[in-house]
């Protein structure tokens, strides 16, 4: 598999998949080539991740004027440069349509302007890009919904617009747009983008029985399974246009329900881990947690000038010097646990279904210790498994530690109150390698160690 132009780290990462046994059949579409009975005949289970590629209407007469914004963004990035004339406008408030408008804007439009019938506040984009695309020129009108599209009799195209109002909330609690009475106005475009939203194609898959809900395909939630056995699908093909992270995410538990499927076993997915929170601190402990962490603004990422980037499709954002990077590191708080990922306990915990909160105690305080220079200690995390005491005893140097204290309060500390410099000289990397819940932790780069976040 090769392709003009791949990016290096794509390349990469197909080349890795090819190693494992992957194999890949180019130019052949769902629909045309094969059909979903095709591929549950020849395989034992079947993934669907064919994404959200078709565009959502502007729900309004001539609404097939419109060209969806991914087709046309999609030709720029082929290298076609659709012809938009001098005023284009752009319905929709997502990030999509803020690159149609960004994107229009450096094809030389003189006029840009992005209509939404919501608030900007509710716009489902990053303001970051908001406010880029204004820098650049952009003009961003809320509370207006197209109501027709027509082709002006002097080229380009009349748009009748309404304006909108906050009404009664709709199904996910939001307020619904309704018209405000003769409120209609016109105005002139040269090219109409419409971004409105993402929908599934889904028609090569309904002659298989396949159950669609109204987002794309129906899945259950905990396992990525469809109706059809041995058929999984995820992504943006089941939640409708999101973000690529979250696609990822369910490629994973897909892999996971395949897996089961596959090996017999019953298909349950990936369950959730078992999460424990420290709980509301106290003044007190607050104050031990913010010790030693100095206030610093954020560092603001630079950018090509605007007048510069109007004029290409050159990276706007030109990333951190490595000075600026390490900075900007060093200001983190370190507020979740650094053994969350791999924490013994956490892990058997899920593994067999413990509840937390069945025999609930007392809450244990929040204290770290930081002073060695290699590892960092909280004992709130300790579960008295007494690994660190017998690592730091095979290694024979310094005071070594020791479970001290009875019941509840019983943790482990150096004997004859010593530091934790003069308990573990050598063997404090050793220590917190053979503890399974990430009371001992190594330090990195610096930082004051792990707290009290999930653990």
């Amino acid at each position: 598999m090769s392709a003009p132009g791949l990016p290096t780290w794509l390349a990469r990462e197909i080349e890795v998949i090819r190693a494992l046994g992957g194999e890949f059949r180019m130019e052949s579409r769902l629909g045309r080539d094969c059909s979903l009975e095709d591929l549950r005949r020849d395989f034992h289970a079947v993934f669907l991740a064919i994404g959200a590629q078709g565009s959502r209407g502007l729900d309004c007469l001539g609404e097939e004027l419109a060209i969806p914004a991914i087709d046309f963004l999609g030709q720029v990035a082929g290298g076609v440069s659709p012809r938009t004339g001098t005023e284009v406008v752009v319905f929709g408030g997502g990030n999509t349509a803020m690159d149609a408008a960004r994107t229009a804007i450096r094809l030389g439009a003189g006029s840009v302007r992005v209509l939404y019938r919501r608030t900007r506040r509710e716009m489902p984009c990053l303001m970051s890009e908001v406010e880029s695309a204004e820098a650049e020129g952009v003009v961003l009108e809320t509370l207006i919904a197209p109501a027709r599209l027509a082709r002006a009799a002097g080229g380009g195209f009349e748009i009748t617009c309404l304006r909108m109002d906050l009404g009664a909330p709709d199904e996910s609690g939001r307020a619904r747009p309704v018209p405000v009475p003769g409120s209609e106005f016109s105005l002139h475009a040269t090219c109409v983008l419409a971004a409105i939203g993402q929908t599934v194609e889904a028609g090569a898959l309904c002659a298989g029985d396949l159950k669609l809900s109204s987002r794309g395909i129906a899945v259950n939630p905990l396992t990525l399974a469809t109706n059809l056995e041995g058929v999984f699908a995820g992504g943006d093909a089941v939640s409708g246009a999101d973000l690529a992270v979250r696609a990822v995410a369910a490629g994973r538990l897909a892999a996971v329900s395949m897996d089961q499927f596959l090996a017999g076993r019953r298909v349950h997915g990936d369950p959730e881990m078992v999460t424990v929170l420290m709980g509301k601190m106290q003044e007190e402990e607050l104050a031990e947690f913010f010790r030693g962490i100095e206030a610093s603004p954020r560092a603001c990422t630079p950018e090509l000038p605007v007048e510069e980037r109007v004029k290409s499709f050159a990276e706007v954002d030109l990333g951190f010097s490595d000075e600026s990077a390490q900075s900007e590191a060093g200001r983190c708080m370190n507020c979740g646990c650094w053994k969350a990922g791999v924490c013994s306990l956490r892990q058997l915990a899920t593994e067999y279904g413990a509840d937390p909160a069945r025999f609930a105690g007392a809450r244990r305080r929040f204290h770290r210790d930081s002073a060695h220079p290699e590892i960092v200690f909280e004992s709130g995390k300790c579960i008295l498994c007494g690994a660190c005491v017998a690592a730091a005893a095979g290694v024979g140097e310094g005071l070594g530690l020791a479970i001290v204290g009875r019941g509840f309060e019983a943790t482990v500390a150096v004997p004859l109150r010593g530091t934790m410099i003069e308990a573990l000289p050598s063997a404090a990397r050793l220590v917190a390698e053979v503890c399974p819940t990430g009371a001992f932790s190594v330090k990195t780069n610096g930082n004051g160690g792990c707290s009290h976040g999930t653990c």
